[in-house]
């Protein structure tokens, strides 16, 4: 019995752990047919630093840099390992490279971390995939991720820092099963 409690605990924290697509438009296209992808920059705001608890901007700004590069980019390269996966090394690298180019868009970042017994920080973002040939999108979605990762990840959600690197694995985990179809 005390088996059966666990795995249905189990189940309905796993099930909601990692956020999903909230509305899309698309694809016009097979995603799986792009071998070369490029991810943009997810620009989170440089000038938040105090709100986020870092002690000066440039700390800010190094963890914005390491959770786009160490973070997304090297998890999409982990779940799509048949692929080329290049992205961009900083705010400024707009260029829209590879067969296909994901730009990102913060819509609202949510910090509720602590706050209540199931607060979890969250990150709602439009992901907008481009085909560099002919500069169209051709997949548009509104994506929620959160801060909570399964083990043995979850030990990271008890820092900020952890939490957002989290946010950059649940993105590719759902970035990676649609550019699989």
């Amino acid at each position: 019995m005390r088996f059966l409690y666990s795995s249905l605990a189990a189940l309905i924290l796993f099930s909601c752990a990692s956020g999903g697509i909230r509305n899309e438009v698309g694809p016009t296209a097979p995603l799986g047919k792009y071998k070369n992808i490029h991810a943009g920059w997810i620009n989170f705001n440089p000038a938040e630093w105090k709100t986020h608890g870092f002690t000066n901007q440039g700390l800010w700004v190094s963890q914005i840099r390491e959770i786009n590069v160490l973070g997304l980019q090297k998890y999409l390269q982990d779940r799509l390992p048949d692929r080329t996966i290049t992205g961009a090394s900083g705010p400024a690298d707009s260029g829209r490279k590879g067969d296909l180019h994901i730009g990102f868009n913060i819509i609202k970042h949510t910090i509720t971390f602590g706050e209540t017994f199931s607060g979890m920080d969250e990150l709602l973002l439009e992901a907008d995939m481009i085909d560099t040939a002919s500069n169209k999108s051709v997949y548009k979605a509104t994506v929620q991720v959160e801060g909570f990762a399964p083990f043995p990840r979850n030990w990271k959600g008890q820092k900020f820092e952890g939490r957002l690197d989290n946010m950059m694995y649940n993105l590719a985990n759902i970035l990676a099963r649609k550019l699989r179809s």
